[in-house]
């Protein structure tokens, strides 16, 4: 049977002996572990990329296009599952950590850090699967249907279009030839890892924006006599945001100052080069039209250009100078 044992495994056992407001905490854990595993089970999309396959296969086209679009079809599906999974873990943690606000003294920790790390705990052990992991049975019930017993699951092994190992199919027609059960265990360990990555990222992501939607909630309206929209700066954390909200930071109509002014937030002593490359990386913003040369669209190039240099240079210490002026630098 495939199993993989994952850190972060140890939850708060509702059955134990323990006092008050503890108990009521470990009953509410569970409560919301069950209703995140009914979710998760949900999410899956295997029979609809089931029969997107059935009916590639049936195609009587170049066996080549059918052997990609199959291969095409199961990316597309797992990248698919992935979202779902994502939006899912982060509306749980959103709501476990408000639930986490009426326990301050069992918690003593920041709820939505809390929350974050129960999630990823409830998301580790649904993956892992009580008889086989959920990877695996997505890949058989994408393959060959839902509803087969675990022994199969455990004996399944991919056909060459999953892998796309061209290589070993010396007819490009004969669709159903299959890879060893080593590589197709190692292909099921290349998804799981590349899951990890995706959800960690979006669980991340999800804790900051808890943490940020928390302090607005508790932080009187008054201080700043104003409303924060949901804009990149969502992503800033509490720390950060709570800096900029007491400061009375300068609103910016500019979406590229604002991604600026984010960066900096979190990185205070970043150059204005790894500000450009973080630009380019998150795709926080485009560059803007009349900054754009040869049809290059990236920051770090227009930075590196002597040409175009002062354009954003000007831009970020416009920024870092505001952020100086009101103490969050």
């Amino acid at each position: 049977m495939r199993r993989w044992h994952l850190k972060n495994s140890q939850l708060l056992d509702s059955k134990q002996s323990v006092p008050g407001s503890v108990a009521s905490l470990a009953l509410d854990l569970e409560s919301v572990r069950e209703l995140f595993n009914r979710e998760a089970n949900a999410s899956t999309n295997s029979r609809k990329v089931h029969g997107q396959l059935q009916d590639c296969l049936a195609e009587d086209g170049d066996p080549n296009l059918v052997f990609d679009r199959a291969h095409q079809i199961v990316e597309e599906g797992l990248y698919d599952w992935f979202g779902n999974l994502q939006k899912i873990a982060g509306e749980f943690v959103t709501n476990l950590a408000t639930i986490a606000l009426g326990y301050p003294e069992p918690l003593n920790e920041d709820p939505a850090s809390w929350a974050r790390s129960r999630i990823k705990e409830f998301l580790d052990g649904w993956l892992d699967g009580l008889w086989s992991p959920q990877i695996v049975i997505w890949f058989h019930d994408a393959w060959g249907g839902p509803y087969l017993g675990c022994d199969e699951y455990d004996s399944w092994c991919a056909p060459t279009w999953v892998e796309k190992s061209r290589e070993l199919t010396n007819d490009p027609a004969n669709l159903d030839e299959r890879i060893t059960p080593e590589r197709t265990e190692k292909l099921f360990r290349y998804w799981r890892r590349k899951f990890d990555m995706l959800l960690d990222h979006g669980l991340e992501q999800a804790e900051h924006t808890t943490r940020v939607n928390l302090a607005l909630q508790r932080a009187p309206r008054a201080a700043t006599n104003q409303v924060w929209t949901p804009d990149i700066e969502s992503t800033i954390p509490a720390e950060g945001r709570k800096l900029l909200v007491r400061a009375g930071a300068r609103k910016y109509r500019s979406p590229l100052k604002r991604a600026i002014r984010l960066r900096l937030t979190q990185q205070p002593n970043a150059t204005d080069r790894r500000v450009c490359g973080w630009l380019d990386d998150e795709g926080a913003e485009e560059v803007p039209t009349a900054w754009v040369k040869n049809g290059d669209r990236t920051f770090l190039t227009v930075y590196e250009d002597p040409s175009r240099k002062h354009k954003i240079e000007s831009m970020i210490n416009k920024v870092r100078g505001d952020m100086r002026s009101q103490g969050l630098l």
